[in-house]
This record gives structure tokens, sequence and C-alpha cells, in this order.
């Protein structure tokens, strides 16, 4: 299991809480999640980690990592969380402590769950390798066989399985079923043995069917990739089209050869809608602005130009090309000291409306 960032929504609201909407999950996992502050105080704990580590979920809390686990990492840690914070992820072998004192070698993923004012918060993924870990009630693959099933059940992303290199028989969870209006023990391979199976849907591209060959799944079973950041439409028998966003990765048998393939897409249709909804709010904006006779100029923070419509880059003598992504100060050098600009500064710094006559063709002139 690779622990990935949480969506820019629940870090937004906090790395607690979203852990606390996932925690159930969490808790189904083999491998052990945790994570941890700037600091390097622990700000969630699952159960593989209680049982691994020895330590519970109410004990870990606020505790210092380095106290509770002793980790030998092979880097300086300065530079594996330079490594997170600039691919966002780092993988290594690290030697870690049970409570007990007992030394446990683990394969860790780390990588960054949220950065703001107070700092990043770190997520990490211990796989163990070796060492104490308290013995499950059932053997372990058919626990890990069982979790993964529930987890496959009730994970609200859309899986996918290809159980042959060919992918003539792909499994999927109910949450890709009810996007596809399926029973979820159906087939939806687009080439089964059987054409009788064939389902009903097409997997689109900017409004193009998609060739098999190039669909994810199939691409990642057949040339033994990991396709990333996939995006493709689904359009179902009754016309309905999903917008799909994710990723495929072969599947290996111990002696490395491909047997198939899995893939995990989130549905982002709601999330394109929104954002086709905004580009046609803003192009009617824009047609607004540029219709009427008074001038409007849109600064950023650093007072740099990011919209100037035809009034306004007539009465400053521009055109719009030049001073797009250029600064107001240093387009009209002088203004700052101006009573103008002053004024202008004083208004940003109090978050102030002001209404000044003219101010246009003053800049004008300075230019």
């Amino acid at each position: 299991m690779l622990l990935e960032p949480f969506p820019q929504s629940d870090a937004q609201n906090g790395l607690p809480s979203a852990f606390g909407h996932y925690e159930k999950l969490l808790d189904l996992a083999s491998d052990c999640l945790f994570a941890w502050d700037g600091d390097g105080r622990i700000v969630y704990w699952n159960q593989a980690a209680e049982r691994c580590y020895g330590w519970s979920k109410a004990e870990s809390q606020g505790q210092l990592l380095q106290t509770l686990l002793n980790p030998q990492w092979p880097l300086l840690l300065s530079e594996i969380q330079a490594v997170c914070l600039e691919q966002d992820r780092w993988s290594g072998r690290v030697l870690q402590r049970h409570r007990g004192g007992t030394p446990i070698w683990v394969e860790t993923t780390l990588s960054v769950g949220r950065a703001d004012e107070s700092g990043p918060t770190f997520l990490q993924c211990d796989r163990i390798e070796s060492g104490l870990a308290a013995a499950p009630s059932t053997p372990a693959p058919q626990q890990s066989a069982t979790e993964l099933e529930i987890l496959f059940k009730v994970i609200p992303v859309c899986l996918a399985i290809a159980q042959d290199p060919l992918c003539q028989q792909i499994r999927i969870n109910p949450a890709f079923a009810q996007m596809l209006a399926v029973d979820h023990s159906a087939n939806i391979s687009l080439t089964p043995a059987n054409r009788e199976e064939r389902p009903l849907y097409q997997v689109l591209r900017q409004g193009e069917v998609i060739a098999v060959d190039q669909l994810p799944l199939r691409r990642a079973a057949t040339e033994g990739i990991e396709v990333r950041d996939a995006e493709i439409n689904i359009r179902r028998q009754d016309g309905k089209i999903f917008s799909l966003f994710g990723y495929a990765a072969p599947v290996r048998n111990a002696q490395g050869e491909i047997t198939g393939a899995v893939s995990a897409f989130l549905d982002v249709t709601s999330l394109k809608q929104a954002e086709a909804d905004l580009k046609a709010a803003l192009a009617k904006n824009r047609l607004i602005l540029e219709s009427i006779t008074d001038a409007f100029v849109a600064l950023d923070p650093d007072w740099r130009y990011t919209y100037i419509n035809k009034a306004a880059a007539q009465r400053l003598r521009r055109s719009p090309q030049q001073l797009l992504g250029q600064s107001l100060w240093q387009t009209f050098p002088g203004l700052a000291q101006t009573p103008l600009g002053q004024a202008l500064q004083q208004a940003v710094k109090d978050q102030k409306a002001i209404a000044l006559r003219n101010a246009l063709s003053a800049v004008a002139k300075l230019g």
C-alpha cells in the first residue's frame, strides 16, 4: 500500500478531520499508517501501527516520532523531508524499534499530507520486512485477502482488476458498477473472450473513442508500464458521460511475469462541470468588461497586471499585451512616490475601497 497525500479539500479542513473520515478504512490496512507534524509529533496512528510497534493510538498522540520509534534513517531526516517536499514522496529501508526494544526493519514510504502556516505534515506507510509483530488471528495471507476484499467493496473510488494479460476478464467494484449502471459481478472487458458479453459503454478522450490498445488498463497489462494521471470519459449506454482521472499499473507474479493489471479512477465529473461553468462565467464577465466604456484594470498582490480592458489600455496608452504580467511600478516609474501611488498602496494595506478621479490619465502621464 502506498500512502498518498489527501486531496486539497481534506487538507484545508485539517489533517485530523481527514483521518477521522477515513479512519475505519485505514484501520483495515495491514501496513502501518501514521502521520507526524513538522515538529515530529504523532497526529495519527492506525491499528496496524498499534500491533507492530506496541503503542496504542491514545499513547502515540502528541509523542515525538524519535522517542516512540527511534527511527534510523538512511539519510539525514532533513534531506528526506526535502525530497518529499520536492518530489511528493520518498521511499527507503528504515530501522525502527518496538516498544519493548526489538528492532524492526521496514520498507517506508513517506509523503507530504499538508503544508500550511504551521508547517508540513508527513504521512508514513511502513511495511514490515522482519522483526516483531503481533500474531494475527488468522493466517496472514488469508487476513490480507480479506482486508483487500473489504477495501475493494467499500472504497468510493472506481476500481478495476484485469485478471489476465489480455484484459479479457475485468472485475470492478460496486462504485464502478454503479457508474456504469451494471451489476458489480459483470465482466466489463471491451474485448471479452465471449463477444456476446461485450458491455455497452465507450471510453473517450476529447470526444473521440479511445482505441482498445490505448486504454490505461490495457496499456498497463500489455506494455508493463504504470499509466499515471490518465484522463478519460465514460459514455454509458443511456448516453450519460462521466469524467474520470486516475492510474493503472501491471500485476506481476513471483517470476515477474505480467498476469493482469489494476486501475483506480476518481469520478471528477462534478469538478469538470464546475470548471466549465467557471470558464463560461469568466468569458461572460470578460465580454461585459470589454464592452463597457469604463476603464477596468486588475492587479495581483505583487501589483502585476492580470487583466486590462480596452478602455483602460487606451487611457494608459499601452496595449494589453504590453502590460499583462508587468509590474505597475516598473511600467510607470516614479508612480509609487506620487500621492496617487501612495494612496493606492495605503488602500491595499488598509483593505479599503477608495475613489480617485482621472487616476489612469495621471498614471499615463508618468509613462
